[in-house]
């Protein structure tokens, strides 16, 4: 009978505990069904040391993601945690905490500072110990772009660029680098794949917007041109802009870029345009990037296609996010990808999913197709970048609420106060096949519910001084007050008991 289990959801499998005690209740069972989630909610797998985690650590992290959503906000309107631990670093030269990122699976944590990066294990539950030390560090002024897992899911690829002027309006680089490492190894470091950079003192590297791949990096270069690196082989590409505008500003209408499906999308305000990935040449090292982009010839960049977003309403130029597909579940059906936006002339923030559709013309093998748009009735100071996760079949997505909320109608308790600060949880179910527009209204609202999970009163907005990073599935925030030597680890699902931690 337990082999029937290996094939069913970790819910399923508790409504039938009370028939089947003894089934339910073998190792076996819950170690496939940990499994089955990280797959499915796009977790980090050596997040969980299965051979040696109890029963009842497997079963709790197998039902975090269902447990997560079910959280009620108290009569305060917020979700307090149930245990906070302090992540400190002990070493003299370390210097201040300025970003962060929770790998999904909450277990393993991404640090910058001024002088180094640094990769720290916080423990699959919330009793285990956080070290003094960090597990492995990378000496330099990084700022990181994209954390990707292996092909093989066992370890995590850092994209990096190595800031030159940190105090800058507009960061620039004088390299670009790929690192791996394997945090839950026995002796982790950090091994560089592969470096991109200038050959000259002066030729430093202006990004505008980045995407990532596990073989390929896009980014946008001085309002100029679109630059293709194939970081395996080492091979470039560049396209100028479309039109070539002579003082190099014509691209600077296109705030974000996102590799989709083997394409190139770049997004504006009112919508996106669709462009193929034009033939790499290898580089050459001893010649500058701009002699390696002439070398290869340029290409003309002409969009395949244009898209409009689904609303018909404008968004600002600096409101528009496209959250990180990195972590996508394997199970599925269709890629996916993200435009979270604010309304110019409401504030209400806005949601668009896309799927990947599949058609013969034009070469292609897909085109991006919407499947449900969301419009929030509140109207919400979205500041920052947006975080989303997949927690439970659902889109989590994560953002700061600042002191000019307002609340609409929804029919739920208002979260933030005129004067609060908080970061809130928008939640949304997640659709994968294209949706017929032409039966829908502006006025039609997707059904959703917004949370708030960590609340200042009285703070006003101040998520310029605030960096967070969490992971729903397991039910855990990482939250830093800039220039601090200390992150806050919030965990907010009741723990098995401590006899059943793991071993």
């Amino acid at each position: 009978m337990a082999h029937v289990f290996l094939y069913i959801s970790p819910l399923d499998i508790v409504a039938a505990r009370k028939y089947l005690a003894v089934a339910t209740n073998q190792r076996n069972v819950w170690t496939n069904a940990l499994r089955i989630v990280c797959h499915s909610n796009g977790m980090f797998l050596p997040s969980f040391p299965m051979e040696t985690m109890a029963l009842k650590a497997l079963e709790h992290a197998a039902l975090a993601p269902y447990r997560f959503p079910c959280l009620e906000m108290n009569d305060d309107n917020w979700i307090p945690p149930l245990s906070t631990r302090l992540l400190r670093d002990i070493r003299p030269d370390f210097g201040h905490f300025k970003g962060l990122f929770l790998v999904p699976g909450g277990r393993f944590l991404v640090t910058r500072t001024s002088s180094s990066t640094s990769i720290w294990d916080l423990g699959a539950s919330s009793y285990s110990f956080i070290s003094l030390g960090s597990l492995a560090s990378l000496n330099g002024s990084y700022d990181m772009f994209d954390c990707l897992p292996t092909q093989d899911g066992t370890g995590l690829l850092l994209f990096l660029g190595l800031s030159v002027d940190e105090a800058a309006p507009h960061p620039k680089y004088s390299e670009i680098s790929v690192y791996r490492i394997y945090p839950a190894s026995l002796s982790p470091n950090f091994d560089q794949l592969a470096c991109l950079k200038g050959v000259e003192e002066e030729e430093l590297l202006h990004l505008r917007c980045i995407s990532c791949t596990q073989d390929l990096v896009v980014f946008m270069f001085n309002n100029a041109f679109v630059v293709f690196w194939d970081f395996k082989i080492d091979a470039v590409a560049y396209g100028p802009d479309f039109d070539h505008d002579p003082e190099g500003e014509s691209l600077s209408c296109y705030s974000e870029v996102l590799i989709f499906n083997k394409l190139v999308l770049l997004f504006e305000s009112d919508g996106f345009c669709l462009l193929r990935i034009p033939d790499l040449i290898e580089r050459d090292e001893t010649v500058s990037l701009s002699e390696n982009w002439s070398n290869a010839g340029g290409h003309r960049l002409i969009p395949i296609m244009d898209f409009r977003h689904p609303f018909r309403h404008s968004y600002s130029d600096h409101d528009i996010y496209i959250p990180s597909r990195s972590w996508l579940p394997d199970t599925l059906r269709n890629q996916l990808f993200w435009v979270v936006a604010r309304e110019s002339d409401s504030d209400s923030l806005i949601c668009n999913t896309y799927t990947a559709l599949h058609v013969s013309q034009l070469g292609l093998n897909c085109v991006p197709a919407a499947t449900s748009s969301l419009k929030t009735q509140e109207l919400i100071t979205c500041s920052g970048t947006p975080e989303l996760r997949i927690c439970g079949g659902e889109a989590s997505l994560s953002f700061y609420g600042g002191e000019d909320l307002q609340w609409g109608d929804h029919p739920q308790a208002d979260p933030l106060r005129f004067g609060d600060f908080g970061i809130m949880i928008l939640s949304w179910e997640v659709l994968d096949q294209p949706f017929d527009w032409s039966e829908r209204s502006d006025e039609e609202v997707s059904e959703y519910a917004i949370k708030c999970i960590w609340k200042d009163i009285g703070a006003g907005n101040r998520s310029s001084h605030l960096a967070s990073s969490s992971c729903p599935a397991s039910g855990r925030l990482c939250l830093l007050k800039k220039d601090s030597y200390e992150i806050h680890v919030y965990d907010y699902l009741s723990p098995f008991t401590k006899a059943s931690n793991v071993l």
